[in-house]
């Protein structure tokens, strides 16, 4: 719940707790088992393939914000973020050219609908670039730095 309003500071006082009573794998789980619950939904439904490649970069997005804000880049969080989310990649084996073909039609799409998208182009193609490489097997941090 705290996840889906994106209550950074409630999260960030949850993690200090957790990590005073020597809990923090406790908040680990509960970490992953959220991300897959969350993405489990769309990525398992056929019909929402248009909405894949925009759902799984607003995810990715809105877990390192948390992981900044909330979770002091704890990088035992980031290996759980990074894991969970190669979990759901999995489930539906999305092929790198099935991801190649969403991520063009999503691309398309945005500068087709607003001329003005032009602007976060940059944005766009390094979270794509970013969801690629942890779709190939790759840590994200280490390939971009």
């Amino acid at each position: 719940m705290l996840m889906d309003a994106n209550r950074i500071n409630d999260l960030s006082r949850m993690y200090d707790l957790f990590q005073r009573v020597n809990a923090v794998e406790l908040l680990k789980l509960a970490l992953s088992s959220y991300i897959r619950a969350t993405g489990q939904g769309i990525i398992m439904d056929e019909e929402k393939d248009r909405e894949l490649v925009p759902f799984l970069l607003d995810f990715k997005a809105s877990l390192d914000k948390i992981l900044e804000e909330s979770f002091a880049k704890n990088e035992a969080f980031s290996n759980t973020i990074k894991d969970s989310f190669e979990h759901l990649i999995n489930l539906r084996q999305v092929s790198d050219l099935i991801f190649i073909v969403l991520l063009d039609w999503c691309f398309s799409y945005c500068l087709f609908i607003d001329v003005n998208i032009i602007l976060f182009v940059d944005i766009f193609l390094l979270s794509s670039v970013i969801l690629f490489i942890i779709l190939s097997g790759y840590d994200a941090h280490v390939v971009i730095m």
